[in-house]
């Protein structure tokens, strides 16, 4: 089953590659624009998956975040964004070339950004941080 999910942490991976390099072809001003969706900005939802993807892999390492809210913005602009972006994407990748079949089969005990408790199996939170994963 890892193989699975070593799969979709590289599709992760080179698709974050390919909308980070559709949004550098935008104009400032349309990256930054508001727009209808839940984090305003493009930039606004970037900062957000990032965001997400921080806090999922901190409750799968057992670490801490350091994420404070949900909407919170980590980086003013697109070239730190990007590069953190990469970096997350790399951790990404390590993490489920790492795992066992063990791991997979385990629960993760975790808390929200609110604090609240949560139990969900291991395989189901990589379900949902990697795209397709879970389809």
């Amino acid at each position: 089953m890892n193989e699975y999910f070593q799969t979709f942490g590289r599709y992760n991976a080179w698709a974050n590659g390919r909308l980070f390099d559709a949004c550098a072809a935008l104009s400032a001003e349309a990256y930054l624009a508001e727009r209808p969706a839940f984090f305003g900005s493009i930039h606004g939802n970037l900062n957000h998956i990032l965001v997400g993807d921080r806090a999922w892999m901190a409750r799968l390492e057992e670490v801490a975040s350091g994420i404070k809210s949900l909407d919170e913005t980590l980086y003013d602009n697109f070239d730190a964004l990007r590069a953190a972006r990469e970096e997350e994407d790399a951790r990404i990748v390590a993490f489920v070339d790492s795992l066992t079949a063990e791991r997979l089969g385990q629960d993760l005990h975790y808390k929200s950004v609110a604090g609240d408790p949560f139990v969900t199996p291991v395989r189901y939170v990589l379900a949902h941080l990697l795209p397709g994963a879970g389809a």
